[in-house]
């Protein structure tokens, strides 16, 4: 029945959105919004569509229990209210909407609401067992059918006034505890020795109480149920046989509530003790974290420059800064000093910069330290950049110390189709073990991505995070300066090598166009620039040999170039595991403008040499005869 009037609920929120029904109803769905389903929601609407169902199914199913509720009068009402009862909070569920029933239960700092559905659920199995009585033909029946009648149409009314009113109330939660009693009470003293063993109920009223509720609320249950089963020992033949047992258990019931409450104030005691220790470290750890950041802070703007190392360490000092501000900020997090303000960025210059000082150390373990970013990703975004350079920097510094040699990929792309956010995922894989270990690294990582809203994942060699950014729209958009950098067309297609000059150009670009593959290798052998160039090599036709004049071409020079490499766009995901880090890109044919400046500008270009040097020193030309057409200037 709540499952029926959760969908109902959901086809009348897609044309009507209803306030709330109270005022207290509507305090809470202002600060509180929905949340989504959980395994233990479903296990609990499924359980009280049973309770609401099954009893009157049962009831007109088995013959002759009508006629035992009582007279005509008396069993229609009970079975109008039996019925009603719960029509009325699936109707009402319907209208408030499952899921904001579930977001104020959720937001209860109390268990009224859990209290209300076990009540329904004990009532439910009552009331079965009243069933069985007649079934068997026990004389208890007939006392007994009514009270579980009674019984379960007062737990669904109490579920019901806690959905139109869900605001703590000390009034509501005490007469329902007493109603509990009293209707057990009813049904141990009607149901004689058939009911005698249910007894415990007692104790497990007053532990629920003293456990999961309040000490009021244990009072309570503690005076009532001593009460209630004092009656029945008193005015129930099968108790006044058992004078001693029924004294016993009343004695029970009495000493009971000392012991729930002197195991809560155990409890309370030592949840208090791990609350203050919380506070006190968070303090200790806000001090320490506020003491450091500045010095740290002003270590990083004296820097000279990326290039400068610590003593004796192999380590940028750069670098060995970074790892110090994972302590501050892990100190931070700890301690909810971790504030930082959302901004726009640019990811093309937070990748660079962070992995600028890398490099160095990484090769002088012998690695290689290989990038790639996805020129589909737009790099104006919005979120913490400072913290997406600090989990960057973590992953690639712990991909180095894992492998022995080889490369280390860092591959920035979307892990989904994006719009207005993108899911930017980045990815390290190294040559060495990449489990997630314990390194203090990592566990910044892991936390500042908790942070973020992200995920951190490991696979097979490679770890990667997975973080939700905002694109930055209202960034103006900067033209691309290429600063006279060479850029070599090798492609044997003039109106291809045609239709690349004129943005290349545009972007202030010394673009040439080289000719075919086999000519452009002896070109790029020759070709002398202070600066590495950058290739954009047409592999559209042929694959293959586009990907052997990559490797020979990363050879032939001291210097590797750059070099961007554009395929058809059905190959690309199958061309980008290869490379080892030859390809800096892999650019999708038909080749736009706004991708071949993405490509550009992630690249980490040098600055040009000085003006004055350039004048004093023009680049001389590669020799070649006057006869040879292999080159090709572009206007």
């Amino acid at each position: 029945m709540v499952a029926i009037a959760g969908r109902l609920a959901r086809q009348r929120h897609r044309r009507l959105r209803p306030a709330p029904f109270s005022a207290s109803a509507r305090a809470v769905d202002a600060e509180f919004e929905p949340a989504p389903s959980r395994p233990i929601d479903l296990a609990v609407s499924l359980s009280l569509v049973a309770a609401g169902i099954l009893p009157p199914v049962a009831l007109v199913a088995l013959p002759g229990l009508v006629a035992l509720i009582g007279p005509l009068p008396t069993a229609a009402s009970l079975i109008g209210a039996f019925l009603l009862a719960p029509a009325a909070v699936g109707l009402t569920v319907a209208l408030v909407g499952m899921e904001r029933v579930r977001a104020r239960f959720r937001a209860r700092a109390d268990n009224d609401h859990e209290h209300a559905i076990l009540r329904i659920l004990a009532q439910a199995l009552l009331l079965a067992y009243a069933f069985g009585l007649a079934a068997m033909g026990a004389e208890a029946a007939v006392p007994c059918l009514p009270i579980g009648i009674v019984g379960l149409a007062l737990g669904w009314s109490l579920l019901l006034h806690l959905v139109l009113s869900p605001a703590p109330s000390a009034l509501r939660r005490g007469a329902a505890i007493v109603g509990d009693v009293a209707l057990l009470s009813a049904f141990l003293h009607f149901g004689g020795a058939e009911t005698a063993f249910l007894y415990p109920v007692y104790l497990a009223a007053i532990f629920y109480a003293g456990l999961r509720l309040d000490s009021r609320a244990l009072v309570t249950a503690a005076i009532a149920s001593v009460a209630g089963f004092a009656a029945v020992a008193v005015t129930t033949p099968f108790w006044q046989a058992q004078a001693g047992l029924s004294a016993g258990l009343i004695a029970v019931l009495a000493a009971l509530p000392g012991g729930v409450a002197l195991l809560t104030r155990n409890q309370a005691r030592l949840r208090d003790e791990a609350t203050e220790a919380s506070e006190a470290r968070a303090r200790f750890l806000t001090v320490i974290g506020r003491g450091l950041r500045g010095p740290v802070d002003a270590m990083a703007r004296a820097l000279p420059g990326a290039e400068t190392a610590a003593s004796g360490s192999g380590v940028p000092a750069r670098a060995l800064l970074a790892q110090i501000s994972e302590v501050l900020d892990l100190a931070a997090i700890e301690s909810g000093e971790l504030a930082p303000r959302s901004e726009p960025f640019d990811l093309h210059a937070v990748v660079n910069d962070t992995l600028a000082p890398l490099r160095e150390a990484a090769a002088r373990q012998g690695v290689a330290l290989a990038v790639r970013l996805d020129p589909l990703v737009p790099y104006r975004l919005s979120g913490w950049a400072a913290q997406i350079g600090q989990i960057l920097n973590s992953l690639a510094i712990a991909a180095i110390a894992a492998s022995d040699g080889g490369t280390v990929r860092v591959e920035i792309g979307a892990a989904a189709r994006f719009d207005a956010l993108v899911p930017l995922r980045m990815s390290v894989r190294g040559q060495g073990d990449e489990r997630d270990d314990d390194a203090f690294g990592l566990a910044v990582v892991r936390r500042l991505v908790e942070l973020m809203g992200g995920r951190y994942a490991v696979g097979p060699g490679a770890r990667s995070v997975t973080l939700p950014l905002a694109v930055d729209h209202s960034a103006a958009p900067m033209p691309l300066d290429l600063s006279s950098r060479p850029i070599l067309l090798v492609t044997e297609d003039s109106q291809f090598a045609g239709e690349l000059a004129e943005p290349l150009n545009a972007w202030n670009a010394d673009t040439r166009w080289v000719g075919g593959l086999d000519d452009a290798l002896i070109y790029v052998e020759r070709f002398e620039t202070p600066l590495a160039p950058i290739l954009i090599v047409d592999g559209r036709v042929r694959v293959i040999p586009a990907l052997s004049f990559v490797h020979r071409a990363a050879l032939v020079r001291d210097d590797p170039p750059f070099i961007l490499f554009v395929a058809d766009g059905a190959q690309i995901e199958s061309l980008s595991g290869i490379g080892d880090g030859e390809l800096t890109a892999l650019l999708p044919a038909p080749l736009t403008d706004r991708v071949l400046e993405n490509a550009l500008h992630a690249l980490p270009l040098e600055p040009p040499p000085a003006v004055a040097e350039r004048t004093s020193a023009p680049e001389a030309a590669p020799e070649h005869d006057a006869d040879d057409d292999r080159v090709t200037p572009i206007a």
